[in-house]
């Protein structure tokens, strides 16, 4: 592979993460909503667990600890690969997309690590740390 290839697909790299780092209210409006879903679910477990210590060994630290990891995990897995090809099938750009001098998957692989890259930052550290707070309050109101 020549060099002049590599330097392509870093510029799409970090063309997705600046793209990612363009939209603020979608960042702020996914955290809200992981946090929601992370403060739902973590009072469903509390709810369920009121009465027993563990449910067939399972605790309710254990479940948790497993809300919040969930909730980061969903974060990072999100890939928008399929959604670019379709969009590039619709328009007709995939034929231009299939014709420059770069190979089409490794330029998709480049703009879905981007993405990543820029959620890494944007949604999993504040998830990260919303959780940790989370679960300290919730265990001192045990």
């Amino acid at each position: 592979m020549k060099p002049k290839n590599r330097n392509a697909y870093f510029y799409v790299y970090k063309t997705q993460i600046l793209k990612g780092l363009a939209y603020k209210f979608d960042v702020y409006g996914n955290i809200l909503m992981q946090t929601i879903i992370m403060v739902a679910t973590a009072y469903f477990w509390r709810a369920l667990f009121k009465n027993a210590d563990s449910v067939q060994g399972v605790t309710v630290d254990t479940m948790l600890t497993y809300t919040v990891v969930s909730s980061m995990i969903s974060v990072v897995l999100t890939t928008n690969v399929e959604h670019r090809i379709t969009l590039s099938v619709r328009k007709g750009t995939i034929a231009i997309d299939m014709m420059r001098p770069v190979n089409i998957f490794k330029v998709f692989f480049a703009e879905n690590l981007g993405g990543v890259t820029a959620l890494l930052f944007q949604n999993l550290l504040p998830i990260f740390l919303i959780g940790s707070v989370l679960i300290k309050c919730l265990y001192a109101s045990v």
